[in-house]
């Protein structure tokens, strides 16, 4: 008995070496997860180019310009390569002023040039196919006909016919400017949240680290087991 005892001490010991660093790992990647909201962790993402290579993440398709603003997806930036608000489907973009006006498929989008800041979102019960300047106000085509805005870019109002309109058209970005939106969107892709959940479960290493993380999770139901069997032979009890 004595010896079965020594055996159970000397695999108890061990277990818990093991056990050790996978608790250690555990609480660095669990312990931020409990505080998710206070630490923004959703919202902020991962840059390293490394990580986002192993995950496989690629900002695919074609980086759209026109009119001063890029467009990936439904990601839409400045020229500059700065991000503006999300817009689904891009149909062109004009300059007015020192505005922006940008069309998607169903909205548009009023800008501050400068910095892209949104000062308006129109959105509209039609497609757009794309936008363009006539007299100094811009007009959108649609699949129900022309829209004009009025003076103030307040609201659009239908218009028979709009001669002389000269539309924006999305052309392919230039090399340096698509690269920067590519990187852009890249970025954007992996949650430090999502890094944290599939670490802490070892999905981020694939099969192997799941099954890792199984191992050392029956390692501490062996320590609890042996502990508990330890402290009953114990004669001091």
């Amino acid at each position: 008995r004595r010896s079965r005892t020594r055996r159970l001490h000397r695999w108890h010991r061990l277990a818990g070496i093991s056990a050790a660093a996978f608790l250690i790992f555990l609480t660095v990647t669990g312990l931020p997860l409990q505080f998710t909201d206070r630490l923004g962790l959703g919202s902020r993402h991962v840059e390293a180019d490394w990580i986002l290579d192993g995950y496989g993440l690629e900002a695919r398709g074609e980086v759209l310009v026109s009119g001063g603003v890029a467009a990936l997806g439904d990601r839409v930036f400045l020229a500059s390569g700065e991000p503006v608000a999300p817009l689904t489907g891009f149909a062109g973009a004009v300059r007015l002023d020192g505005l922006l006006i940008v069309a998607g498929l169903g909205d548009v989008l009023l800008l501050d040039a400068a910095d892209g800041t949104v000062i308006d979102r129109f959105r509209l019960e039609r497609n757009i196919r794309r936008i363009g300047i006539a007299d100094d106000l811009p007009v959108l085509d649609t699949t129900a006909g022309l829209l004009a805005a009025d003076a103030g870019l307040v609201s659009w109002m239908p218009v028979e016919r709009s001669p002389g309109v000269r539309w924006a058209t999305p052309e392919p970005a230039p090399a340096a400017l698509a690269d920067s939106v590519r990187r852009r969107v890249r970025s954007s892709l992996l949650s430090v949240e999502r890094l944290l959940q599939d670490l802490h479960s070892g999905r981020a290493f694939g099969t192997v680290g799941v099954l890792v993380v199984d191992l050392a999770s029956a390692l501490l139901v062996f320590l609890s087991v042996s502990g508990l069997i330890m402290w009953w032979r114990s004669p001091r009890r």
